[in-house]
């Protein structure tokens, strides 16, 4: 089964994904260096974003193909891209698995104010995070029937309760 987790970045995705217990997780957040900073240059940073994510992805890619379906794969991205979560759609669907589509449900605001602890703009939070809420809402509409919402109050124990209750 493959997990694609969605929502607005710092919505709690990542925290919620590595709750979870008895699953392979993918999160391009766990491939990126540990010497990355905010002093490094945007380009470099974006660069290595970039880089994370397609390594993530192409190992989700393979677990789905090598994999059987009782074993879980959660692939830790914001769910934004259509192109790339049809195509996730499709594989699952060609090797029999079961494909989950999770949002996980924060407010802009309290978002924007996590963003602002890494030295963002409210401004440039704002057009980023309208940006990906304007591709979630193309994605929810096309996933609706596969899609199980958590929603995050802004509490890591929430989140935590939420990943218990999700795995029964």
């Amino acid at each position: 089964m493959l997990v694609a987790m969605a929502g607005l970045p710092k919505s709690g995705k990542t925290t919620f994904a590595s709750r979870l217990k008895n699953v392979t997780l993918y999160s391009p957040d766990f491939s990126l260096p540990p010497d990355l900073s905010e002093a490094d240059e945007e380009e470099k940073k974006k660069q290595y974003r970039i880089a994370a994510w397609t390594v993530n992805l192409q190992a989700t890619s393979t677990f789905i193909r090598k994999r059987g379906d009782e074993e879980v794969v959660v692939f830790d991205t914001t769910g934004s891209n259509a192109s790339t979560m049809e195509n996730l759609f499709d594989l699952c669907t060609a090797h029999d698995h079961r494909f989950l589509y999770l949002f996980i449900h924060d407010t802009m605001e309290h978002c924007i104010g996590r963003f602002a602890m890494v030295g963002k703009t409210k401004e440039e939070t704002r057009q980023m995070m309208n940006d990906y809420r304007s591709k979630l809402l193309y994605c929810i509409a096309k996933f609706k029937s596969r899609m199980k919402i958590m929603k995050n109050d802004g509490s890591k124990e929430e989140l935590e309760k939420q990943a218990e209750v999700f795995q029964t």
